[in-house]
């Protein structure tokens, strides 16, 4: 219906510069009929545009939502095993907004697609009623053009693909750094991952140019190529077509054909322009979709083939001949192969049961855990049947779940009592119970708001033992019939973990017929478990049954030690005046900041100077020279119209035939005198000459500002990512991830694709409006008055919609909307970031219908925006094209006036005439792509804001050396360990008191950089990357594959490397001669060349690695980086005893004169160190030699609880 009224104004147009051309008095008043009828269908043509915008734009919304929600549930029905070896963090949050957006512009993308036939029809009928077969010629000149556009789509869509394939890797390295953003700044790391993931962006910039360059010969910008067509295509029609009309056909030029033939080519190359951007759109959302399938077709968890109703009472749990395998038919994964005796390994259990599964490091406790959940590839025996599920559970753990506590001790952002509940109701008895058995209502009782303290991302601002504990509570209290606990004791001290057994374990959970399956390495407590089930490092069950019958004498020996009457000193019950908390700062739960009012002038020169000023000057120049030159050309048309005739004059020719002037009525001859033809042929000379000038201007235009584009978008994420790297840890600690995620992936797309667009748009139908404006006041004077105060609306309504008092104190501005839109985003991708992380206890307890609800209640927050986005747009819209419709009515009727009261040249009058109908668009262009320019500002001003105010952490000298010494710091969970290592790295501010290295130099007088180069920091969570296994041994450092595997050899882990695919295998998302040698004194060659060699592959978060494994690997990158100062935080607490063994001999022999600072949770090897620290409260208790403690606490493996 919009095209409808679009041609009806285009025949109207034609009758009236026949009118004004012929000027007879008895039909003068068909000038302002003319005149009215343009004025109706321009109307109408607004009203129709309007609604189909608004009701287009509004199905785009309800696409969005349904997509990412169905994003959302499928993420949340798909096993880790799956997802984690196809799918990275990064990846899921690209297509949750790049992809979707894609998809969502396809359905946009499909009206202008078909309507295009139809306008291309209509255009290409009326065009030849004007010019005859001379519009062929034109025709033929579009159509060369089409197989370059088509070509460039073909072009782009690959560069697109390529493009989303390094943003995913870019924003998979992005998620990994933020989650471990502590151990990256704390081991000085930020430049290495910076450079990581500049890296990557560099690639993906290369493929952006690659929709700038054609390819690395020529190096054309493919966006300036097609800017080029679009701009420079009309006026190569128009030519073609001019020079066949006067050339071959001999066609005299009238003002009416000429300006009603251009103004048909405008609607003719309109579409044959928007083809490419289309098919485009239509190409990237195929890629998009592509990707998003292949998320699709991974298959979900079938609860019902991996479960069955275990039949009889008392029964819980029993599990057939099966293979639980991460990554089946890859050998890079080993597989955990669960077969008993009898065929059935875990049968016939009841409630009240504890089983215990132990075994060295990478043997499948945690993988047998998970197997249970469903969360790994799972195979039964192929020689027997089973007609439903090879895990037998009761009713009641299939519909509501398992409770499940992994190692990592998922906790999401919020305070300690979302964290605990969960979305489950409050049941104050309960609650309080829970709180006691985990020993956290002492922490609780010292926390800044109680139990309203708000923790960190993944409880970062929470000691590990805190984190453990937590963890532990939330699945207390959701008080389901089978625990799976993957070693809680790994982050407690000996006091504590006692206490949580008997308090937790066995009161809480055994005593009330719960059954609890306890991975863990900690054999000390197995001694009272009901059976243990031991696994070698193959996967394999070697042993299970009574623990008397599967535990060694050393290790029953040493559970009497700890249980026995030699325990002088231990105590049950933490006493009312001591503390299990480190007192940390608060974290402020707080919406995320923003500015208010309209865009200020900073964050236009932030981008200016992103781009280069001289070269923002020059791309300015370009397209005013580009504009110039384009009006010269169609004043030199109009002037070549006007020599038509034979006195260059308006030539009143009186005829009562109404078919002379009535538009687009059968086209009579009016063919070129002997006398006209050098004439004819000086002016089409001069015009072609002009136009080429242009269309060489249009190119040049287009080549610098693609190239500008590209240059703000690269300076702006550099400086972004820099800077939020080399924050303060406080910072990172305040600040939720979705909020970092949400400016490095949608801020840096928009400022990458979306505003260089916008702007564009917007300078180009600046100096448009502004030449048409300078001709047709030129052409009609008396229209110099009415211009302006359509201007002085114009500047109210704009004003109105951008900035508007809705209250007395509160401005409301459609950049506010616009950055509602982008903060509500952020909760948006943390909720995501959430759900990515803590799948595996989502789905365990049977939360995803709860968080899918918190989806949809965030992503409704985001809509509502986007829709008050969407009104706003289309008020505005509908406005502007009203006053436009009476723009092109007063210039008509003007244009009529002026030929009755005075002489005027047909040819100036007819090109006003066109121009104002496309001043109307060029008013509504200029207006709306302003405003959508200052929205898409919005992108950098929130970049800005962050390079600008985020704390960096300070700078001063240079770095120092320091002498050996061995320290170990024991003390209870929480008591202040770790605070330890966070003041000797200035991870937070040291406000008293001083830290001197060697008695005489104090770290605060030293770079922050050249502090922590000093030390080398092992965290309770490891970190490693994706990638390769050498990339992560040799973080920071220059190290031979020789020595990586020397390490690995003498840790014992040479098979496990093989296994994995070598030193270059790749890790997937979460120095030769060194590398060898620390490996084969470490004694892990066998590990090695199990998981595969230094080539091994890690993927994300190292998924396809045990968390023992990941700790062996950080333990050995310390080790290689070879620093002065050693701080290690019970990293050996995942580990089993042979191993944390060899690695602490591996310690001594490569580096035998570096500081160690260890935290402990076992006694036995204190005699090793010269200096014992106790923590208690968050103080300093004792400090003196390990004698002084041994005497004082006799179990070989426990802390000092005194």
């Amino acid at each position: 219906m919009v095209r409808m009224w679009f041609f009806t104004r285009v025949m109207f147009l034609e009758g009236l510069t026949a009118v004004i051309e012929l000027l007879i008095k008895k039909i003068k008043s068909y000038g302002y009929i003319f005149a009215s009828l343009m004025f109706i269908t321009s109307f109408f043509s607004a009203l129709c545009d309007f609604n189909f915008n608004f009701y287009v734009n509004k199905i785009s919304l309800a696409i969005r939502c349904a997509t990412v929600t169905a994003l959302y549930d499928k993420l949340l029905q798909i096993p880790v095993c799956r997802l984690s070896k196809k799918f990275s963090s990064g990846q899921l949050i690209n297509f949750m907004s790049t992809d979707v957006d894609r998809i969502v512009n396809f359905f946009n993308s499909f009206h202008a697609l078909w309507s295009l036939i139809f306008k291309l029809g209509i255009a290409l009928y009326l065009l030849y009623k004007e010019v005859g077969l001379a519009f062929l010629s034109g025709l033929g000149a579009a159509l060369l053009m089409v197989p370059l556009n088509l070509w460039i789509t073909f072009k782009i869509g690959n560069m697109s693909a390529k493009i989303m394939n390094y943003k995913d890797q870019r924003m998979r390295l992005i998620t990994e750094t933020m989650r471990a953003i502590r151990t990256v700044k704390l081991s000085n790391w930020e430049k290495y991952f910076e450079e990581r993931i500049d890296k990557m962006r560099q690639k993906e910039l290369k493929y952006l140019k690659g929709r700038k360059y054609l390819d690395a010969i020529c190096r054309k910008y493919l966006d300036a190529i097609c800017v080029y067509l679009w701009a420079s295509a009309p006026v190569l029609i128009t030519i073609a077509i001019l020079s066949t009309y006067t050339l071959i056909m001999h066609e005299k030029l009238t003002a009416a054909n000429v300006f009603t033939s251009l103004s048909l080519i405008n609607i003719l190359i309109s579409p044959l322009n928007a083809l490419p951007w289309v098919l485009l759109a239509i190409v990237e959302a195929y890629v998009s979709n592509k990707r998003i399938k292949q998320f699709f077709d991974l298959e979900n968890i079938d609860l019902h083939s991996l479960y069955s109703l275990i039949q009889g009472e008392g029964k819980m749990l029993e599990i057939d001949n099966t293979t639980f395998t991460w990554n089946d038919g890859n050998h890079s994964v080993k597989d955990i192969q669960i077969v008993g005796k009898q065929g059935t390994i875990i049968g016939v259990i009841g409630p009240g049961t504890i089983i215990g599964v132990i075994g060295p490091v990478g043997s499948g406790k945690s993988t047998l855990l998970l197997g249970i959940l469903g969360e790994t590839e799972l195979r039964t025996d192929p020689t027997r049947l089973f007609e439903h599920g090879a895990i037998k559970i009761p009713q009641r753990c299939i519909t509501e779940g398992f409770a499940y506590v992994g190692h990592d001790c998922w906790l999401k952002r919020g305070s300690v009592k979302e964290n605990i509940l969960c979305g489950t109701e409050y049941q104050a008895n309960r609650y309080n119970s829970v709180i006691r058995a985990t020993a956290l209502d002492h922490d609780i009782e010292k926390m800044p708001n109680k139990d309203e303290y708000i923790i960190g991302d993944e409880g970062t601002t929470l000691s590990g033992g805190q984190k453990a504990r937590l963890a532990l509570a939330r699945a207390l209290y959701q008080d389901e019939d089978i625990y799976l606990l993957d070693d809680p004791f790994a982050s407690l001290d000996s006091k504590v973990s006692k206490y949580i057994w008997e308090n937790c374990i066995e009161k809480l959970l055994k005593n009330r017929g719960k059954l609890v399956i306890i991975a863990t390495h900690h054999t000390e407590y197995l001694t009272t478990a009901d059976e243990i089930i031991m696994l070698n490092i193959e996967g394999k069950i070697i042993k299970n049954g009574k623990p008397e019958d599967v535990l060694t004498t050393d290790e029953m020996k040493y559970d009497v030690m700890i249980n026995g009457q030699q325990t002088i000193t231990i105590s049950t019950n933490i006493q009312e005046d001591e503390t299990l908390f480190d007192s940390p700062e608060p974290v402020i739960k707080s919406e995320e900041e923003s500015r208010s009012g309209t865009v200020k002038i900073g964050v236009y020169k932030s981008y200016l100077k992103a781009t280069g000023y001289i070269l923002s000057i020059l791309i300015g120049i370009s397209i005013g020279m580009m504009q110039i030159s384009k009006n010269l050309s169609d004043a030199w048309l109009s002037k070549w119209t006007v020599n038509g005739t034979m006195d260059g004059n308006l030539t009143v020719l009186p005829n009562d035939d109404m078919n002379e002037w009535y538009p687009l009525s059968e086209r009579k001859e009016n063919p070129i005198k002997d006398d006209e033809w050098d004439r004819t042929k000086y002016f089409l000379f001069i015009y072609i000459i002009l136009v080429l000038i242009n269309t060489i201007l249009t190119l040049i235009r287009a080549f610098l500002f693609a190239y500008g584009g590209i240059l703000s978008a690269k300076h702006l994420h550099k400086q972004l990512l820099s800077t939020v790297l080399k924050s303060k840890i406080s910072w990172w600690d305040e600040t939720p991830w979705g909020r970092v995620v949400n400016r490095l992936c949608s801020d840096v797309y928009t400022i990458d694709d979306s505003l260089p667009f916008q702007l564009n748009i917007c300078l180009a139908s600046l100096v448009n409006l502004i030449g048409a404006l300078i001709l047709t006041s030129f052409a009609l004077p008396l229209l110099i008055p009415f211009i302006i105060g359509l201007f002085i609306v114009y500047y109210f309504i704009q004003r109105y919609y951008r900035f508007t008092t809705c209250e007395r104190y509160y401005r409301f501005t459609t950049c506010e909307v616009k950055r509602l839109t982008s903060i509500s985003l952020s909760p948006l991708y943390s909720h995501i970031t959430d759900t990515v992380t803590g799948l595996i206890t989502i789905r365990a307890h049977r939360f995803v219908e709860r968080f899918t609800e918190l989806l949809r209640s965030k992503l409704e927050n985001n809509l509502i925006a986007q829709y008050s986005n969407l009104a706003a747009s289309q008020w505005l819209s509908v406005r502007l094209q009203l006053l436009g419709t009476f723009m092109v009515s007063a210039v008509s009727f003007m244009a009529v006036l002026e030929i009755r009261l005075h002489y005027v040249e047909s040819g100036l009058v007819g090109l006003a005439i066109a121009y104002a109908l496309s001043m109307n668009n060029l008013l509504n262009s200029l207006l709306c792509s302003f405003i959508e320019t200052e929205k898409e500002l919005v992108a950098v001003e929130r970049v800005v804001d962050y390079i600008e105010d985020i704390p960096k952490e300070e700078t001063n000298h240079e770095k120092e050396q320091v002498d050996k010494l061995l320290v170990a710091i024991i003390g209870r969970t929480g008591s202040g360990k770790s605070s330890i290592f966070q003041a000797l790295t200035r991870a937070h501010l040291i406000e008293t008191g001083k830290i001197y290295i060697d008695q005489t130099i104090d770290i605060l007088s030293l770079d922050l950089k050249a502090v922590r180069s000093i030390f080398g920091y092992v965290t309770q969570s490891p970190f490693i990357f994706s990638g390769t296994i050498r990339e992560n041994f040799c973080v920071n450092s220059n190290v031979t594959d020789d020595l990586i595997i020397e390490i690995i050899n003498k840790a014992g882990l040479t098979e496990w490397l093989q296994r994995v695919g070598g030193l270059n295998a790749e890790v997937v998302e979460g120095g030769n001669d060194l590398i060898i040698e620390i490996i084969n004194k470490a004694g892990l060659t066998e590990w090695l060349q199990r998981v595969g060699g230094l080539n091994a592959e890690v993927v994300e978060g190292g998924s396809n690695f045990s968390f023992g494994e990941k700790q062996i690997i950080c333990f050995c990158r310390l080790i290689l980086s070879k620093p002065k100062i050693i701080l290690i935080d019970e990293a050996t607490a995942h580990l089993d005893d042979q191993t944390h063994q060899v690695l602490n001999k591996l310690l001594r022999e490569i580096l035998p004169t570096t500081t160690v600072i260890s935290i402990m949770h076992r006694l036995s090897d204190l005699s090793e160190f010269d200096f014992v620290i106790e923590m208690s409260n968050g103080f300093i208790h004792r400090i003196g030699t390990p004698n002084l403690f041994q005497k004082f606490d006799t179990r070989p493996s426990s802390s000092s609880d005194s």
